[in-house]
């Protein structure tokens, strides 16, 4: 999404669904609305985990990549290939197009 609208607009959307999760009493700076976003965030998946750090990290234990990877081979509307970590589903559109124009 960030190349398809650009950084303004993508800025400009992060800040209208972190608004109503913004400390009135603070001044919005960067922290600040990375903390409105996770917020935003917990609000609408409260089951997804989501990391406290202000840098991005490595997640090394072992409990908390099963967590993610739980959540990320799940299947998904979203999703045009039905792409699992563990699976393919070939009854995909997208995969029977790949695999035709594969064969010629």
């Amino acid at each position: 999404m960030l190349h398809l609208y650009g950084t303004e607009e993508n800025l400009k959307t992060v800040a209208a669904l972190s608004f109503p999760f913004l400390d009135r009493a603070q001044a919005i700076t960067q922290h600040a609305l990375k903390q409105a976003y996770r917020g935003f965030l917990h609000t609408i998946q409260p089951s997804v985990p989501s990391e406290v750090d202000t840098e991005p990290r490595y997640v090394r234990e072992t409990k908390r990549v099963q967590e993610y990877l739980d959540i990320f081979k799940a299947d998904s509307s979203l999703t045009d290939t039905r792409y699992q970590f563990d699976a393919l589903s070939t009854e995909s559109p997208l995969v029977s197009e790949k695999a035709q124009a594969a064969l010629g």
